[in-house]
């Protein structure tokens, strides 16, 4: 799987994981839920946070890193520059 279908499904996921905590709120704030009920929606809630959470963090640590390669190719390719304009003059 190629790095950009990647990141897409990392956010198509992430939104979906954010939509099912959305939900679970409601339904936990709107409705009248047993004690039971109230537990295992609570535990679903958790679980999808965590998820979401991790998702999230996973494509801003992708992006973040991205960013920084760009950035140390484009150093790279400064000094080389230096470089051959310093051995130029000699």
């Amino acid at each position: 799987m190629s790095n950009r279908s990647n990141g897409k499904l990392e956010k198509n996921v992430a939104i979906l994981l954010s939509i099912g905590v959305t939900i679970c709120v409601l339904i936990i704030a709107l409705g009248s839920l047993s004690a039971k009920e109230s537990a295992i929606l609570s535990l679903l809630l958790t679980i999808l946070s965590v998820m979401a959470s991790w998702i999230f963090s996973t494509i801003h640590s992708s992006s973040q890193h991205a960013e920084a390669i760009s950035e140390v190719k484009e150093m790279h390719n400064e000094n080389l520059r230096t470089y051959a304009l310093k051995a130029a003059e000699k």
